[in-house]
Formats: C-alpha cells, structure tokens, sequence
C-alpha cells in the first residue's frame, strides 16, 4: 500500500471514530430528476408549435453543415497551410489541429478546433469553441463522403445593432455527409441543439434531419425527427411519417409532419385535401385529445407563416452560418 493510500485510509478510520462508531450513516438518496413538462397541444398553439419544430432543426441542421461545410474546404489540405482564422475587425480567433495520424494533412481521425474570443465580424460579436472531428472521408465518385462530430460549446453570438439580445448556442451532433455534382446528402444524427436568449432556452434533443437535394433532377427529399422543448412552455415531439418532397427552391408538394403532445394530443400538418392543389399553401389540424379527430384545421395555410426562409432552397446556393469568420 502507498503512502497516500495509507494517509487515505486512516482519515477514513479517524472520521469514524470521531462520529462515534462502526456504523455507516444511512445513504441519503438522490432524488431523481423531474419529469419533463409536456406541451398539450390546442387550437391555441399548435400553429406555434409546428413553426418552432421547422425553425428549430432547421437551425440545428445549419450549424452541423457548417461542420460539414469546414470539414470539406480543409480535409487532405496539408495542416502547416490550413489557413489562419483571423477576425475582420477585432478580437482573437485561434485554431488548433491534431494530425492523429502524422502524415501530415488534416484528414480521418483529426479534430479541427476554433476557440473565439470577442471575435468581431461586421454584424456580431462572437465567443465560444467550433470543434470539427473528422471520424472518417474518402472518395465517392466524383465527390467525397464524410462521418463528422460537429460541437458548438457556448457560442455567444451578440449582435452589434442596439436592443438585440445576444444567443447562446450549444450544439452537439453526428453527421454522415455525403456529395457528387449530382447529389448533396446530410444525414445529422443524436443532435442536441440549445438557443438560449434573454433568459429563455429553446432545446433540441434525439434528433435525426435526413436532407437529400438531387441536382440531376432538382428535388429533395427532407424528414426530421425529435423531441423539441422550451422550459416551463413544456416539450412536444415532430417526425415526418412521410417525408417532404419538391422542387428545389419550392415549397413541399407532397408529405406530412406529426406532432404528439401531453394527454394524447396530437397535430399534423399535411400536403392534401385543397392544399394538395395550392403549392403555396398546406393543411394543418390540431387533435386536443387523441380520439382520432380534429378539434381545430386549416385546410389552407400560407407556408410562409411557417417555414425558415430558404429552407429548401438549393443547399450549394446556401451559405454556411456568416457569423463566423470561416474563409
């Protein structure tokens, strides 16, 4: 036994002595967390509810591409000439590199890491760590396919203009990423996704985003999956039973979204009925208590009220998140 053991064990044995005894004190059991809050869905804010599920893992889904994004310039780019990050105004961006396997380009098993600190670009001040882990790449036909971690670890991201809140992002997700000149393919897996804001965090957890945009015949094919929550507001979950398909740069033209809350609730949001024949419109219906029917619908509701903007829109025509000063 070690000195230090030795010194460990007769504390142990002292403290005993002092509380009287051999006997142990009875354990005091942790008690074990609460139980999420669920989010009843009603006529009254299943609308809302259907926007944040799009909004929200739209947002998750654009902070993982940034990886993929990243990832995709620098992979097999010699690691002494992967350029330097600077900020465009002040403030200090640094990057670090592993190079697992020394052959001296940043390819599988490497991490790329970018620690900010009151980096300021022309519209926001930034602090926080970007942190890209190539877990594999190689060559798919005329592209290349990739399995990433992709982190964001409290990314502060203040904007310059006057009376905006600053955001919090943390972010932790999986991404099979894959592409050629005919196909771009982003399968984003065990994604947990916070936004925090004046107080308020809105979460993302279990999610699962597939996004295949096909350039050959330019349509997509886009489904989601999760469990979406924001505090005290209580948490629901989305899926896509049928995914979104369409034109590129065009709203859906067929699919649904499922919402299931507290008490059975449940609501959808669904290309039929007289949306099916007005592309820019979809039907959406809330059922308070699960008993098959619907308590209140829209037969036509504008998809403007409800998408991200440019959410599927091409995704080479998208450009990676432009807070970040990535070259």
């Amino acid at each position: 036994m070690s000195r230090t053991s030795r010194m460990l064990v007769l504390a142990g044995l002292a403290s005993l002595g002092a509380c009287g005894g051999g006997s142990d004190p009875a354990p005091v059991a942790t008690p074990p967390p609460s139980a999420p809050v669920e989010l009843a869905l009603d006529a009254t804010n299943y609308q809302g509810a259907m926007k944040n599920a799009l909004e929200w893992s739209d947002s998750a889904f654009q902070y993982a591409k940034l990886g993929a994004d990243v990832a995709d310039r620098l992979v097999n780019s010699p690691v002494a000439l992967v350029p330097i990050f600077r900020c465009p105004v002040s403030g200090v961006a640094t990057i670090t590199l592993t190079d697992r396997n020394r052959n001296g380009v940043l390819n599988e098993g490497d991490t790329l890491s970018l620690f900010l600190d009151r980096c300021i670009t022309d519209t926001v001040n930034v602090t926080g760590v970007v942190r890209i882990e190539v877990t594999s790449a190689g060559p798919l036909g005329n592209g290349r396919e990739y399995e990433l971690l992709v982190q964001l670890i409290d990314l502060t991201l203040t904007p310059l203009a006057a009376g905006t809140e600053p955001v919090t992002i943390n972010f932790t997700g999986s991404l099979d990423f894959s592409w050629t000149s005919d196909f771009d393919h982003y399968v984003l897996t065990f994604g947990v996704y916070r936004h925090t804001q004046a107080g308020q965090t809105q979460s993302v957890a279990n999610l699962v985003v597939d996004y295949l945009q096909h350039y050959d015949t330019l349509r997509y094919e886009y489904l989601v999956q999760g469990t979406l929550g924001a505090g005290a507001n209580g948490e629901f979950r989305v899926s896509t039973p049928l995914s979104f398909t369409g034109v590129i740069g065009s709203n859906p033209s067929a699919g649904r979204l499922g919402l299931a809350g507290a008490s059975n609730s449940a609501a959808r949001l669904s290309e039929e009925g007289a949306a099916a024949s007005n592309s820019a419109t979809v039907l959406v219906s809330v059922d308070t208590n699960g008993d098959g029917v619907a308590d209140s619908a829209v037969p036509e509701l504008a998809w403007t009220q409800l998408l991200p903007p440019g959410m599927f829109s091409s995704l080479r025509g998208r450009p990676p998140q432009a807070l970040l000063p990535i070259p």
